[in-house]
C-alpha cells in the first residue's frame, strides 16, 4: 500500500495524540480489542485502497484489531480481519469487490467519477470585486450544482479544484474565503486525515438563506439560479457574453470587442500573479505581457494572442484549471 492511500483513509480519526480507527469493530470477544491504530496497523490495511478502486457508498467495512502488551508498556497492534458487507443488500456482492463497479444497479459513488469533466466557470473574476462577492458566488456554485443534483444534496461531491474552475479564482483566494464560511456554518467541508485543506464542500441550509438575503450582483436568486442553470456571464461595464452556462448555445457572441480582451488578459495577468514564484509563472507572465502588449497595437493581431494564450494553457500551466478557464473564455472569440 502507498503512504498516500493510508493517510487519506477516511477511517483514521486522530484524538488527544492517538490514531483511532472509527470501523474498528469492539464486539467484547475479547479483552484486547481495541480502536486505537498505529502507522503499521495502517499500512497493513487494505481498505483505503478498496475505496480507491470501488468507491461505492453502499460498502460496509469492519476491521478486527486487537492489541498485546509487552514489558514496559510497549503495545503492539495487529489486524485480525477485515470483512465486509453492502449496505444495499445486493444478492451478488463478493467480498471481493468485483461486482463493485457502475454495472451494480445499486452502484453510489462516494463523488461523481466524471465531476470535472462537466465545469464550467460560471464567473467573470472582475466582477467578483470584494471577499464578500467571492463569498456568494462559493454558495451560488454550491447551491447550483446541489439543485442539479437533487439525490447528492448534502454530500461532499464539490471539490476544491471544482470551485476554482467555476469561479475563477486561485487556492490561495479560495482557502481565505471558504475557511470563515465554514465558521459561520453557511457551508460545510470534508477533509480526509492528512489533507492540509479540504476534499468536498457542500452547502447548508445557512448558506442557502444567504444567496437570498444578499444575492450576488443584486439578482443572483435561490430562484435565479433554479431557473437559468444555463445563466451567462458577462464583464463589468459590458453588456456582451464572454463565457456561457453548459446549457447555453454558443451563438451569444462571435467577436470578442477590445475592451473586453484588454480585460480578461488582466484578469488573466492578476490570477497569474496569485501563482507560487517559480520559472512557469515566470514564463506565462512573459507571454501574457507579449499579448498585452499586442492589444495596445492600432490593429491588435488576434492570431499572435491566441497562439500565445493557448502556449500558457497547454504547455506552460497545463495544471492550473482557473487559467485554463479564463483562456479558453476568449479563445473561441480570437478569430
Amino acid at each position: 500500500m502507498t503512504k498516500t492511500n493510508w493517510q487519506k483513509c477516511p477511517y483514521r480519526k486522530v484524538l488527544k495524540g492517538d490514531a483511532h480507527c472509527a470501523i474498528a469493530i469492539k464486539d467484547g470477544s475479547s479483552e484486547n480489542a481495541t480502536d486505537i491504530v498505529e502507522v503499521e496497523t495502517c499500512t497493513e490495511c487494505n481498505i483505503p485502497d478498496v475505496l480507491e478502486s470501488h468507491h461505492c457508498e453502499n460498502l460496509s467495512f469492519g476491521k478486527f484489531l486487537y492489541m498485546t502488551k509487552y514489558s514496559g508498556g510497549m503495545r503492539d497492534i495487529r489486524v485480525g480481519g477485515e470483512p465486509s458487507d453492502c449496505r444495499a443488500n445486493v444478492p451478488d456482492f463478493k467480498t471481493d469487490f468485483t461486482f463493485c463497479t457502475k454495472g451494480c444497479p445499486m452502484y453510489s459513488p462516494i463523488r461523481p467519477d466524471d465531476l470535472m469533466l462537466d465545469v464550467t466557470r460560471l464567473f467573470d473574476p472582475l466582477r467578483l470585486k470584494t471577499d464578500s462577492d467571492i463569498r456568494q458566488a462559493i454558495l451560488a456554485t454550491l447551491y447550483r450544482y446541489h439543485s442539479l443534483n437533487p439525490k447528492r444534496f448534502g454530500k461532499f461531491d464539490v471539490t476544491a479544484e471544482y470551485l476554482i474552475a467555476s469561479i475563477g479564482i486561485s487556492e490561495q483566494t479560495l482557502a481565505r474565503v471558504i475557511l470563515p464560511m465554514e465558521d459561520n456554518d453557511e457551508i460545510r467541508l470534508s477533509r480526509l486525515e492528512g489533507d492540509s485543506f479540504f476534499c468536498g464542500a457542500t452547502i447548508t441550509a445557512k448558506g442557502i438563506e444567504r444567496i437570498d438575503s444578499n444575492p450576488l450582483f443584486k439578482s443572483l436568486t435561490t430562484e435565479a439560479i433554479r431557473s437559468e442553470a444555463n445563466y451567462t456571464i458577462h464583464l463589468e461595464g459590458s453588456g456582451n457574453v464572454v463565457a456561457v452556462g453548459p446549457n447555453a448555445t454558443a451563438t451569444n457572441q462571435t467577436t470578442i470587442e477590445l475592451d473586453q480582451l484588454k480585460a480578461v488578459i488582466g484578469a488573466l495577468m492578476t490570477a497569474i500573479d496569485e501563482l507560487p514564484d517559480d520559472i512557469h509563472k515566470r514564463e506565462a507572465k512573459k507571454y501574457v505581457e507579449i499579448a498585452e502588449i499586442e492589444t495596445q497595437k492600432p490593429s491588435p493581431s488576434h492570431h499572435v494572442i491566441k497562439a500565445h494564450l493557448i502556449k500558457i494553457k497547454d504547455e506552460i500551466l497545463p495544471t492550473m484549471a482557473n487559467i485554463a478557464q479564463i483562456i479558453q473564455s476568449i479563445v473561441p472569440f480570437l478569430q
